[in-house]
């Protein structure tokens, strides 16, 4: 008689609103999209021996209320959850561990996340259910705990004594993923013609220290170019022709980005593709392999106008860098996306009584009409476990959290209602599907 399979169950648990809470990173979703919780589709890649059978749930994506979620969880019976967790949604996430263990208590659960990874210990008094966390969502830390019993550096258990994992640097590896945790659902984002699209990662973790950041707390690690080539004839047989480059710097090790770019056009393999990175990274080589290799949208963290600014808070960029960037791109037909921090300027986040909002606006709007990107992100400053908690410039920021929300909301409208703005995106359009979730979008900045 063959031996039941244990069955592990890979969650994006429910929220009131649209969330996200993947790479150590979370907060509302803006507009009427999502993306994969790429820690969840790195770990389907390390259960694929046939010791378990897994199974996935994004309840954001199908709009699950947490009942609804619930009743599904209890039909599927796992023995095992590893789900994602949100400092921005910590209070909801733990009411909903509380019902889930109450309704499956022999379930063990685990949990990846910033408040989990950069809070433990708060997060463990929050969330009492937990057996363990995972520290990194690259490492085979988790399947090697629950098939062999091993506990690895990458996993937490609420004995540790170490709450504190240090950076990492060097290389890391990650399985394929499961097909089934993949193609499960149709993700899809604006920029792409072919629009559902596939995720993965080539670094892990930044090199960069930008203090309003966590993610360099991970350290850096680069992944093996071929086995990331590999991963592109995966999504290339699952009949991906788009893909979104989650690293949270693309190009910060430049030899490894190009000789991976030069791999997979050796390989003969043809996407879309785009992916986040810094303007001073940008050059005439980089910006020639991207357009060659068809990239369909460079995402540029600009942040602010003020360069001052920016070097007291860790970003060094070199004067002039931005301009140049988004000009270069511009010369090789690469949309861009500007990504800007709003009250990022020297004179404001002090609550200086002379400091005209007004007058930012305008100094901002200026900036952007330089830069001239094809789309924006005008995002607010939210403090991110693990980033600088006694910064106090970034203090009095998260202060004015809902006068610059308002500015964002404003300086977005005005820039994408330019008839300039509508006729760039229109001309972007190759499908339509394409242009079903343009309309979308802009709907959703409309009414938001």
């Amino acid at each position: 008689m063959s031996q039941r399979l244990q069955k592990l169950l890979l969650l994006n648990p429910p929220a009131p609103e649209p969330v996200f809470r993947d790479c150590y990173c979370s907060g509302r979703t803006k507009g009427p999209f999502f993306v994969h919780p790429l820690d969840l589709q790195m770990q389907s890649g390390f259960f694929s021996r046939g010791d378990f059978q897994v199974e996935f749930l994004d309840a954001i994506f199908e709009g699950l209320t947490s009942g609804e979620a619930l009743k599904l969880i209890v039909v599927k019976a796992p023995d095992f959850i590893f789900a994602l967790v949100g400092e921005e949604v910590l209070e909801t996430d733990a009411a909903f561990f509380r019902k889930l263990k109450s309704a499956l208590p022999k379930a063990r659960l685990f949990l990846s996340g910033d408040i989990a990874r950069f809070n433990p210990q708060r997060t463990f008094e929050e969330i009492p259910e937990a057996e363990g966390f995972l520290m990194d969502f690259s490492s085979p830390s988790l399947s090697h705990y629950l098939i062999e019993g091993r506990l690895s550096d990458g996993m937490l258990l609420r004995t540790s004594q170490n709450l504190r994992p240090a950076p990492l640097h060097g290389t890391f590896s990650s399985p394929l993923p499961l097909a089934c945790v993949v193609k499960k659902y149709p993700y899809r984002l604006p920029f792409f013609r072919v629009t559902p699209y596939y995720s993965m990662a080539t670094i892990f973790g930044c090199s960069f220290s930008c203090d309003y950041c966590n993610t360099h707390q991970l350290g850096d690690r680069v992944r093996d170019p071929d086995e990331c080539i590999d991963e592109l004839r995966f999504a290339s047989r699952l009949g991906y022709k788009s893909i979104y480059f989650r690293d949270a710097t693309f190009f910060s090790d430049r030899h490894h980005a190009l000789l991976f770019i030069e791999g997979w056009r050796r390989a003969g393999l043809t996407f879309d593709w785009m992916c986040f990175t810094r303007p001073d990274l940008i050059d005439e080589e980089i910006a020639g392999a991207a357009a060659e290799s068809g990239c369909c949208l460079m995402m540029l963290g600009v942040e602010s106008p003020d360069e001052v600014c920016l070097r007291g808070l860790s970003r060094h960029i070199p004067d002039g860098a931005a301009e140049k960037a988004f000009r270069i791109l511009r010369r090789k037909r690469i949309p861009t996306a500007a990504g800007i921090i709003a009250g990022l300027h020297s004179r404001g986040a002090d609550a200086n009584p002379d400091f005209d909002v007004k007058e930012y606006q305008k100094q901002l709007t200026a900036f952007l009409c330089r830069l001239d990107p094809d789309y924006v992100a005008i995002n607010v400053y939210s403090a991110r476990p693990g980033a600088n908690p006694d910064h106090p410039f970034l203090n009095a920021l998260g202060k004015q959290k809902p006068e610059y929300q308002r500015l964002a909301g404003t300086i977005s409208r005005n820039f994408y209602l330019r008839p300039k703005s509508l006729l760039r995106a229109m001309s972007h359009v190759r499908s339509i599907d394409q242009l079903a979730l343009q309309a979308r979008s802009g709907l959703s900045l409309l009414f938001s």
